[in-house]
């Protein structure tokens, strides 16, 4: 089981990605301007509304059939491309990006940017986002679906717009796809209605030879992404790894974002990212989180391990802090590793009704560890427990290795889901 809350679920719970940023356009890359696509012309429609409403469905309802297999060389490797025609590729030595255009056989052109350094997915999506809405007038935005490609997270949106041009109101929709692997880091646009299945058919496809040339081969113990979603939605991702040293100490990395609708025309946009490092007994010997909402810092703590207890410093809403506390457990804050293995060989055996343990969660409280407890739900069966946490309770259910595979909370008149779509390796 992964001990810790999921980080993804736990901040949109405690509401600290409320904060609007105002990001620019990125310098990585420009949104396209809104063409004209073959979308109809409002103004000067003769049609009855009906009419028009049926051609505006067919119009963002159209897909393309595979439009051929194309080389790229990149890097001093050739990867295959789903395109009609050779692909054009540039460099940007000034904003550290390799440009990729091709075409799947419609009217505008797939555009991609393969970046030295990944930008974290939430705040590149504000970028671009802010940057259309500049010139356009957003009606609709959505994250279309969140998949896995060679075992990192693929983000897809699409942002439905009314634009004025010569001839009228014209609609348009900018689909976006961030693929944020730390060895293959990605963004791809295409700026016209319809073809949304066509174009995450067509990232993937290229994310995924990109992803398998540029593999580091670097072993990794344990590796895991998790997608939640909203009444079906998805609205983010976290994905965390394991890697151990020869002297037994264990390095877990974690990345999140959360990629909610907040209206119409707007996004609430949230990255976190963490590491911590544990001793060879399992327990934490430092960690550190950094959280930014809407482009925006909200968090940046560092958590070191003392004689007696731990001391952690850092920022928190752009306000400096510093302190120590004491952990119940003399061993320390246990890690996942360490709870996994006694949930599974206490809890779920039934050797003992439930698991006390403490978690330190900076987003939730930066001064003092989190008090967290699992136990049993045998109501809702074997593989069931209930993790709580102050007035946070939560449903999950557990693998035979006593690791998550799905998260449960409810919010009111929602429930939030994180559910596992790739692992591998042991968590212990």
């Amino acid at each position: 089981m992964r001990a810790r809350l999921p980080v993804a679920l736990l901040c949109l719970l405690c509401a600290c990605a409320t904060t609007q940023g105002t990001a620019s356009l990125p310098e990585t890359a420009n949104a396209p301007a809104p063409v004209d696509a073959g979308a109809p012309v409002v103004e000067e429609q003769k049609p009855t509304a009906e009419e028009v409403a049926r051609q505006i469905e067919a119009m963002f309802a159209r897909e393309r059939d595979d439009a051929g297999t194309q080389t790229v060389t990149l890097d001093g490797k050739t990867l295959e491309v789903e395109a009609a025609a050779a692909p054009e590729v540039t460099r940007d030595d000034a904003l550290r990006e390799t440009g990729v255009a091709f075409s799947m056989g419609t009217a505008e052109k797939v555009q991609c940017f393969i970046y030295d350094q990944m930008v974290p997915v939430g705040t590149l999506l504000g970028r671009l986002t802010e940057g259309l809405s500049g010139k356009v007038e957003i009606k609709a935005l959505r994250t279309s679906a969140i998949d896995v490609v060679e075992k990192e997270p693929l983000v897809l949106a699409d942002i439905a717009y009314v634009a004025q041009t010569p001839k009228g109101s014209v609609l348009g929709q900018l689909k976006l796809a961030v693929y944020p692997n730390a060895v293959a880091p990605l963004a791809c646009v295409h700026d016209e209605p319809g073809y949304v299945e066509s174009f995450r058919r067509v990232v993937t496809r290229f994310a995924s030879g990109l992803a398998r040339a540029r593999a580091s081969g670097a072993a990794v113990s344990y590796r895991a992404v998790y997608v939640t979603s909203i009444r079906g939605a998805p609205v983010g991702f976290e994905r965390s790894s394991w890697v151990k040293a020869k002297d037994g100490t264990r390095t877990l990395s974690t990345s999140s974002a959360l990629i909610v609708p907040r209206s119409a025309s707007e996004w609430m946009l949230q990255d976190s990212s963490s590491t911590v490092i544990t001793a060879r007994d399992g327990y934490v010997e430092k960690k550190s989180q950094r959280m930014t909402a809407n482009g925006e810092e909200q968090l940046d703590v560092q958590l070191e391990r003392k004689k007696g207890g731990y001391a952690y410093s850092g920022r928190v809403s752009q306000k400096d802090l510093s302190g120590t506390f004491k952990t119940r457990d003399k061993k320390g804050i246990a890690s996942d590793a360490v709870v996994v293995r006694e949930v599974k060989g206490q809890v779920m055996s039934g050797k003992k009704p439930e698991l006390s343990f403490e978690e330190y969660l900076p987003d939730a409280d930066p001064t003092a560890p989190l008090s967290v407890v699992v136990r049993r739900d045998p109501v809702a069966g074997a593989d069931a427990v209930i993790i709580e946490t102050g007035r946070i309770k939560m449903m999950a259910r557990l693998d035979e290795k006593g690791d998550t595979v799905s998260v449960e909370v409810p919010m009111g008149p929602v429930t939030l889901v994180q559910e596992r779509r790739f692992v591998e390796g042991s968590p212990e």
